[in-house]
């Protein structure tokens, strides 16, 4: 927090523009960008952390692995010890969406506590998985400090979910094939897969906190579903939205891969009667609200989950007509 010390520990887009312009233009070449596209991007993915709540700065980890390997990936796992922060989210059942926008004080981010008995927020703020995303009149708010960071805490989530190393490489395999070639089917069986490894009973004491300090307006199961399956595909390298609005609503989920764009909205069922009268829902309320508008040539998606089986068991791609419940 010391205004004179607050950019020492990182880079700053300035000094990498001083310093890298022939790492910047040989990068933005082989990528087929312009240099001031690749520096916005880079931005979003590597640059956000922040001591003072006003200057941020790069991961020089990264940043250099990125010149290197010419490739947004996230290199953030291979620097941190991602096999203790794993377990310490394991052990607490702690969710990634849970630690969005959090509001601290000042005595908070000056004197977060000894990391071995700190609350978890000031463990991952001491770790780096937390920095200062603003500084408002009365306090901060801590958040993920880039796109590369919040991808690596939603593949440690997705793996300690899942019961070991090779279910996580299989479902990812699983996934990524599934978007790229169009396969609907093969999309719904990987994430109940996903769904089935998940410990609800002992994730909901998360939910609920999550839900009272953000005052979401869903039940908690409805947030654990759409949490989980967000990090998922964040953890499986998707570029994926939450939340996309239109003049009209917002869609749950904007997924992109391999050129294929998805719009996904999910509902949950909390009978398995009322599935079908879910789908329709979900699918009139994208066609209504045109939610495939921002997005040309993307699949709209409708998923229902059944709460009773704690499964997807309804997916329907969007069509061109209104549908009524018989």
């Amino acid at each position: 927090m010391n205004y004179e010390l607050c950019e020492m520990c990182g880079l700053t887009e300035e000094e990498i523009v001083r310093y890298f312009p022939e790492h910047i233009a040989e990068t933005a070449e082989e990528l087929g960008v312009s240099s001031g596209e690749l520096l916005e991007r880079m931005r979003a993915y590597y640059d956000g952390f922040c001591f003072d709540g006003v200057h941020r700065l790069y991961n020089p980890f990264s940043t250099l692995n990125f010149f290197a390997k010419r490739d947004f990936l996230d290199f953030w796992m291979q620097s941190g010890a991602s096999r203790l922060i794993g377990d310490y989210l394991k052990k607490r059942n702690l969710t990634v969406e849970q630690f969005r926008n959090i509001p601290v004080t000042g005595k908070f981010v000056n004197e977060p506590g000894e990391i071995d008995s700190a609350s978890p927020a000031g463990f991952l703020y001491q770790t780096g998985y937390l920095t200062i995303r603003e500084k408002t009149a009365d306090d901060f708010i801590l958040d993920y400090p880039n796109t590369e960071v919040l991808n690596s805490m939603s593949e440690l989530l997705a793996r300690n979910i899942l019961p070991d190393g090779d279910s996580f490489g299989n479902l990812q395999t699983c996934l990524l094939t599934s978007l790229a070639r169009n396969r609907i089917d093969d999309l719904q069986t990987a994430l109940n897969a996903l769904l089935a490894s998940i410990p609800y009973d002992d994730f909901t004491r998360a939910g609920n906190l999550n839900i009272m300090v953000n005052d979401y307006s869903f039940p908690v199961q409805e947030w654990l579903y759409r949490s989980t399956i967000l990090a998922f595909f964040r953890g499986c390298g998707v570029v994926v939205f939450a939340e996309m609005h239109t003049n009209l609503g917002h869609a749950d989920l904007v997924v992109s891969h391999r050129g294929n764009t998805y719009v996904i909205e999910l509902k949950v069922a909390y009978r398995t009667e009322d599935v079908p009268a879910k789908l329709i829902e979900a699918l009139n309320q994208m066609k209504r609200k045109n939610y495939l508008a921002p997005y040309p040539g993307a699949t709209g998606l409708a998923m229902v989950i059944d709460d009773t089986k704690r499964q997807i068991t309804e997916s329907k791609p969007l069509g061109d007509s209104l549908l009524t419940a018989h």
